[in-house]
């Protein structure tokens, strides 16, 4: 596994040591982890969005319920396969 080094504060280092019990290797990777899905989301979105014209939308707008219901469906399916990519990746 790679290391990192982080620069702290004196004093946030004083506080780190009076919590001997929490891990805070775990609490660095956790936030690291929860930044790059963050990251990950909006960069998501943003292609998504890059991918929709003002054709497409309007299309949309005229689809049938039933045609609708299924892309709704099929971009749930992929979101949570990209989730589920993302979360393994911790």
């Amino acid at each position: 596994m790679p290391h990192i080094t982080l620069g702290l504060s004196e004093e946030i280092y004083k506080e780190m040591k009076r919590h001997p019990e929490i891990k805070w290797s775990e609490v660095a990777r956790e936030s690291i982890a929860a930044r790059l899905m963050k990251m990950k989301k909006v960069s998501h979105a943003k292609e998504i969005r890059a991918h929709l014209d003002h054709e497409t939308l309007s299309s949309i707008s005229r689809m049938s319920e039933a045609k609708a219901k299924k892309l709704y469906k099929k971009a749930v399916r992929e979101e949570w396969k990209h989730t589920k990519y993302l979360t393994r990746a911790r």
